[in-house]
């Protein structure tokens, strides 16, 4: 009996070992609030045309669960260097009490990191409506490794997010 109890301590101790590391494994985190109602942001995080509008000249995004979501910075690159390539959507939260709306896909590595560019992380964006003309993007992205390039991975995407939200409120800001 004691040697029962033993053993399931040592398991319950363990599980929670890997929770709490898996809790602590890095995330990027950005938020912004921009001049635009939860429509507008929908339409342009969920559709070529509006990632295509602000953030990268060709975008792909097959709006199915499982479907393409790649954004590519250099559409004329070689297969691999065009950018956020082979991301699919994972989900997405288009209705809530509260207004809120979430979508979420995979995000690959820049090219110029080739031990880790075949990596898929995840990206899970939060459009909260803070009122008729306003909403408020939540961004987290998930998904690093525990290695000096996964650490330079995560380091970029602290400096690049941010920046895109910001390109983003700015082209919202000119296309009134």
């Amino acid at each position: 009996m004691i040697r029962y109890f033993t053993g399931l301590l040592v398991l319950l101790s363990l599980s929670i070992s890997t929770q709490a590391q898996a809790q602590l494994r890095p995330m990027v985190y950005s938020d912004a609030t921009v001049d635009a109602d939860i429509e507008e942001v929908w339409a342009d995080w969920t559709t070529a045309e509006g990632l295509e509008s602000f953030f990268a000249p060709k975008a792909i995004v097959d709006g199915k669960l499982g479907g393409a979501y790649e954004v590519w910075f250099l559409p004329d690159a070689p297969k691999g260097q065009r950018g956020a390539e082979d991301g699919i959507l994972l989900g997405w939260q288009k209705e809530s009490a509260d207004g809120s709306r979430m979508i979420q896909f995979t995000w690959k590595m820049p090219p110029y990191m080739p031990e880790i560019n075949e990596s898929m992380t995840v990206v899970q964006l939060w459009m909260i409506p803070s009122s008729k003309k306003k909403t408020r993007l939540r961004l987290f992205h998930t998904g690093f490794g525990d290695t000096p390039e996964w650490r330079e991975a995560e380091a970029y995407f602290e400096k690049a997010w941010p920046q895109i939200l910001s390109t983003y409120a700015k082209h919202l800001s000119e296309t009134d």
